[in-house]
């Protein structure tokens, strides 16, 4: 049976269009449900705002490819770290897997196949607690999946027995992770600085749920399970935080989706329980590539997810 498909919406109807054309061109997206949670308007939204949050809305009144949608409408607005929370864990209390999209992620038709494939495959191994469709663009080109210790956003899935282990309390993480001197760990030795974005969540700076969910999963020495060539594009992303201002996706971006097909590589599983040594290196030196004038702040937008 196929895992539903968690979709978190909020203003953006291009981009959500977009989401759900890709989606539903999938294999298997006339056996999955579709769920889709769509955050409410702040208190002070303007008139421009309330009518984008409508035509978003409005969007699942016409006939897509899925087996049934079910709809979930807040009337206030939640944030995005609450939403993203709630949606998931409603969701997984009913059901015993999830496959989670945002707003603005294009997925491969192969999508859902890779997603339920691996969540059959590892679904009675414990240490495995996320599926990430997404791979982080090294130069090492990989040729199977592999296992690295961190979190997963766009395009991903995971089940009840490990989304339990989510823990929201920042406060707790960061004292765990500084109590057991695992801060340099963390932070993919120096790399790129995770732990500062969770004490920004807990200053209340950013408004994200997925560092969480990474340190969640590192404290318990959990594995995500990565593909040997990328299912999902993000292209919600300018390097401002915001979505781009045309509709018309940029030719980086479509080059990205034209290269995201089946490959036999996707479904060929490591042997071993561990990381991935060479890709955790190699992603350590992605993550230093990006530092410098205003590429370490990109990238953070990026990881934030701020779509609110």
């Amino acid at each position: 049976m196929t895992a539903p498909i968690v979709l978190f919406v909020y203003n953006r109807p291009d981009h959500t269009l977009k989401t759900l054309d890709a989606l539903s061109s999938n294999i298997h997206a006339d056996q999955s449900e579709l769920i889709v949670f769509a955050d409410g308007p702040r208190a002070d939204a303007s008139d421009a705002t309330l009518q984008v949050i409508e035509e978003t809305r409005k969007l699942f009144q016409k006939k897509f490819r899925f087996r049934k949608i079910t709809l979930e409408f807040s009337e206030k607005n939640l944030g995005c770290s609450h939403a993203l929370y709630r949606g998931i864990s409603k969701v997984l209390t009913t059901y015993e897997n999830a496959i989670i999209v945002e707003d603005d992620i294009h997925t491969s038709p192969y999508f859902l196949k890779y997603c339920n494939q691996a969540l059959e495959h590892f679904n009675d191994v414990p240490e495995v607690m996320t599926i990430s469709a997404y791979s982080y663009p090294f130069e090492t080109q990989m040729n199977q999946t592999y296992f690295l210790s961190t979190g997963a956003a766009w395009g991903w899935a995971t089940w009840s027995r490990a989304w339990k282990h989510y823990r929201s309390d920042v406060n707790s993480l960061l004292n765990e992770i500084s109590s057991n001197g695992q801060k340099t760990e963390f932070n993919f030795n120096k790399s790129l600085d995770f732990f500062k974005m969770l004490e920004q969540q807990r200053d209340g700076e950013i408004d994200t749920w997925d560092v969480q969910w990474y340190a969640s999963i590192f404290l318990r020495k959990g594995l995500t399970l990565y593909p040997a060539k990328s299912l999902t594009v993000n292209f919600g992303q300018d390097g401002s935080g915001t979505h781009y201002s045309t509709p018309e996706l940029p030719k980086r971006i479509q080059d990205q989706i034209l290269s995201m097909s089946e490959h036999a590589e996707n479904y060929i599983y490591p042997g071993n329980l561990t990381e991935h040594s060479i890709a955790r290196k190699s992603l350590e030196d992605y993550f230093r590539s990006l530092s410098g004038p205003g590429k370490i702040q990109r990238f953070q937008n990026i990881l934030k997810k701020l779509i609110h």
